[in-house]
C-alpha cells in the first residue's frame, strides 16, 4: 500500500507567502507524523505562470493545433514567438519554483520526509491550498519527485469531507463514458481506447441530451468511473462541458445527479478535454474522491495519447497516481511537436477518501484482471476437460451406429488419447446403454469447479502470505464471492471450506485480521490434499 503525504499550505497565497504549512505523513497502520514549516512570498511565480499561459496559447494557435476547446484565446498582440523562447520560459519556471521550495523554512519539511520515505515505495502527495494559481501550477517539476520515481502529486481544496457510500455489489467496475460535442476533434479514438478496457461494464452516451445524461448518473447500479471526451472550458472558476452541439452543462446543473452517483460508489472522474481546472474545483467541493483534468487547452492528439498511456498503465496493476505520472512522462516525447503538452494532466484528490478509493479502484481493475487470468488458466487446464468430455459424449449419442468409426478418427483419437479416463468412461457408458444420453452432472461439475478454484487460490495464498497479504486477501476475497453461488446451490462441500467460511470472508474488510484465519488454511493437517483427492 502506498504512503500518503498531505501538505496543507494553510491560509496564504503567492503574494503574501504561506506562514503556516503543516505536513502530515499518514502511514498504513493509521499513525500520523507531522512537521511544520513555511514558504516566503513568491509573486514572480504567478507572473511566470501567466506568461506561460500566454505563450502556450499563442504558440499553439500559430501551429493551428486542433484543441478540445470551442473558443479561442486572444494572443494579446504576441506575434514573434518561437518554440525556443517557450522552452526557455519553461526552464526558468522550473528553476525558480524549486528555488522557492528550497527555502530554509520549507527545506526542513523536505528533509524530514526524506528520512521517513523509501525511494522504492509508492508515495501520494496531496497539496491542500486555496490559492488557485497554485492549482494551475506544474507541481510535477518539484525535484523531490526525481528521487522518488513512484511518487505523484495531487491537488486538494482546504475543505473536504469523507463521503458515505451506499454499498453496491459489483463484480466489474462500471464506466459511464460521455462522448460530447466533437466539432473539429476526433473523440472516436477515445471511444476505441475505453472499449478496450478488460473486465469492465462500459456504457457509452454519444452526444447525449441533458435529460439522458442526468438519468444515467442516477442509475441505481451506480458507477465507478465517469469519463468525458469532447469540448470544455473554464469561465470564472466554473467548468463547462459541451455534451452535444446545442447543449452545455456546468457542475452546478449536474450537482444533484453527481452527488447521487458519488454516494453509489463513483470514485473517479476523467475529463479528457480542455481547461478542466473549473471542473475539478467544483467536483472537489462535492467530495468526489479523484478527478483527472487538463490544466489548459489540450491538443487533440495529446488527449488521445494521454488516455492511451494512462489506461495502459492502469491495466498493468498500477495505481491511478502512478498511472497518471507514467502517462505524463510518456507525453514528453511529444513536447517538440506540442510544446507544454506534458504539463497538462493533473489529478485532484479528496484526502479523506484516498485509501478507500484506491482499494476500490484497484479491486475493480486489478483484482478482476487477476481473477480472469486464473479463471482462463483453469478453463484451459481443467474445465476444458469437462467441455471436451461433453463434446465427445454428444458425438457418441448422435452417432450411435457409427461410434466406433467416430472414435477412431484422427481428431477424436488425439482428444481421447490425451485423457484415457474420459475415453474409457465414455466407451463403457455407450456399450452399457447405447440409447441413453450420458451427460455430465451439472451439480457435481459446479462443486468440482468451485473446489478447484478454492484449492488453487488457497495454495497460492499460503505460499505468498508473508509477501503480499493485502493483495492476496483481495484476490481470495473475490474468489470467495464468485464461489459462494456455487456452494449455496450444492449439498456437498469440500472438507476444508464451508459456506460459513465463505460468509466469514465476505463479511470482513480487506484490512481485517482475517489473515490469521486464512493463514490457518489447514494445510498442515492435509485438508487441502483431502479436497484435492476428493476432486480427482
Amino acid at each position: 500500500m502506498s504512503k500518503l503525504v498531505v501538505l496543507n499550505l494553510g491560509a496564504g497565497n503567492l503574494d503574501n507567502g504561506f506562514p503556516n504549512i503543516i505536513a502530515q505523513l499518514r502511514l498504513k497502520d493509521g499513525k500520523i507524523e507531522q512537521f511544520i514549516g513555511s514558504l516566503p512570498p513568491a509573486p514572480e511565480l504567478a507572473t511566470l505562470n501567466q506568461q506561460w499561459q500566454t505563450l502556450y496559447y499563442a504558440l499553439h494557435q500559430r501551429f493551428d493545433v486542433a484543441r478540445r476547446r470551442l473558443f479561442e484565446v486572444e494572443e494579446q498582440g504576441i506575434t514573434n514567438i518561437s518554440t525556443a523562447t517557450f522552452q526557455e520560459l519553461c526552464q526558468e519556471i522550473e528553476n525558480k519554483f524549486n528555488s522557492w521550495l528550497d527555502s530554509p523554512s520549507f527545506l526542513k519539511i523536505d528533509r524530514k520526509l526524506r528520512t521517513k520515505l523509501d525511494s522504492n515505495e509508492e508515495i501520494q502527495i496531496i497539496i491542500e491550498t486555496g490559492d488557485y494559481t497554485l492549482h494551475r501550477f506544474p507541481w510535477h517539476l518539484w525535484h523531490f519527485l526525481e528521487d522518488y520515481q513512484q511518487a505523484e502529486i495531487g491537488l486538494s481544496n482546504l475543505e473536504y469531507s469523507p463521503i458515505k457510500l451506499e454499498k453496491k455489489q459489483r463484480n466489474k467496475p462500471r464506466i459511464l463514458t460521455i462522448l460530447g460535442h466533437s466539432e473539429g476533434i476526433n473523440i472516436k479514438a477515445d471511444q476505441a481506447l475505453i472499449a478496450q478496457i478488460n473486465n469492465a461494464e462500459i456504457v457509452f452516451l454519444v452526444e447525449p441530451k441533458s435529460a439522458e445524461f442526468h438519468e444515467k448518473l442516477w442509475d441505481e447500479k451506480g458507477w465507478d468511473i465517469l469519463f468525458f471526451a469532447g469540448h470544455s472550458h473554464t469561465e470564472n472558476h466554473q467548468g463547462i462541458i459541451f455534451i452535444n452541439p446545442q447543449e452545455s452543462l456546468n457542475i452546478k446543473e449536474l450537482k444533484t445527479a453527481i452527488n447521487k452517483a458519488i454516494k453509489q460508489g463513483l470514485q473517479l472522474a476523467i475529463f479528457n478535454s480542455c481547461d478542466g481546472i473549473g471542473l475539478a474545483e467544483e467536483l472537489s467541493k462535492l467530495n468526489l474522491p479523484q478527478i483527472i483534468v487538463m490544466r489548459e487547452g489540450v491538443p487533440d492528439l495529446i488527449a488521445q495519447e494521454f488516455l492511451k498511456y494512462f489506461l495502459s498503465a492502469l491495466q498493468q496493476n498500477k495505481s491511478v497516481f502512478c498511472s497518471l505520472r507514467e502517462a505524463r512522462e510518456r507525453l514528453q516525447a511529444w513536447d517538440k511537436d506540442f510544446p507544454g503538452g506534458s504539463w497538462l494532466p493533473m489529478i485532484c484528490q479528496n484526502p479523506s477518501t484516498i485509501i478507500k478509493s484506491e482499494n476500490q479502484i484497484n479491486s475493480g481493475f486489478i483484482i478482476n484482471n487477476l481473477y480472469e487470468s486464473i479463471r482462463e488458466k483453469l478453463e484451459i487446464n481443467f474445465l476444458g476437460r469437462f467441455k471436451k468430455s461433453k463434446e465427445i459424449n454428444d458425438k457418441v449419442d448422435k452417432n450411435d451406429n457409427n461410434k466406433d468409426k467416430l472414435i477412431d478418427t484422427s481428431e477424436d483419437k488425439q482428444e481421447i488419447d490425451s485423457n484415457n479416463e474420459i475415453d474409457n468412461e465414455l466407451k463403457t457408458k455407450s456399450q452399457e446403454n447405447p440409447n441413453k444420453q450420458n451427460k455430465p452432472n451439472n451439480t457435481n461439475l459446479n462443486i468440482k469447479i468451485a473446489t478447484l478454484l478454492i484449492i488453487s487460490i488457497a495454495t497460492i495464498f499460503a505460499v505468498q502470505i508473508g509477501k503480499a497479504k493485502q493483495e492476496f486477501f483481495l484476490y481470495y476475497y473475490l474468489l470467495a464471492e464468485q464461489t459462494k453461488n456455487y456452494l449455496l446451490n450444492t449439498k456437498t462441500v469440500a472438507n476444508f471450506f464451508t459456506i460459513e467460511t465463505v460468509n466469514d470472508i465476505l463479511n470482513q474488510k480487506p484490512d481485517s485480521s482475517i489473515y490469521d484465519k486464512l493463514a490457518v488454511i489447514n494445510a498442515e493437517k492435509g485438508e487441502h490434499k483431502k479436497a484435492w483427492d476428493w476432486y480427482l
